[in-house]
């Protein structure tokens, strides 16, 4: 997160997610998926010396049996809904 001011001095929060092509899970809801950094990817990502944008990008999207799916995303937009039954997997079609 970021916090800054605007030019007529207003308090700006704002924040960037960084997408990349989506795995086989993700591509069945959507083309694009936020970048997701394995543990050990970390330091190299972070590393301001590190000039390899192309080798950062290799990192980025991990195989989809590394991801899981649930089924509540409908119920999952409103707010009021809450409850464990917005985790159940579902099946993979991978």
């Amino acid at each position: 997160m970021e916090r800054w001011h605007g030019e007529d001095g207003a308090r700006i929060e704002s924040c960037t997610i960084l997408v990349t092509d989506a795995n086989a899970l993700v591509r069945t809801i959507h083309d694009r998926m936020p970048v997701i950094l394995a543990r050990e990817d970390y330091g190299a990502w972070l590393d301001p010396g590190n000039q390899d944008a192309d080798g950062s990008w290799r990192c980025s999207s991990p195989p989809s049996g590394a991801l899981g799916a649930a089924s509540g995303l409908a119920a999952g937009e409103h707010p009021r809904n809450d409850g464990p039954e917005l985790l159940d997997a579902v099946a993979s079609e991978s």
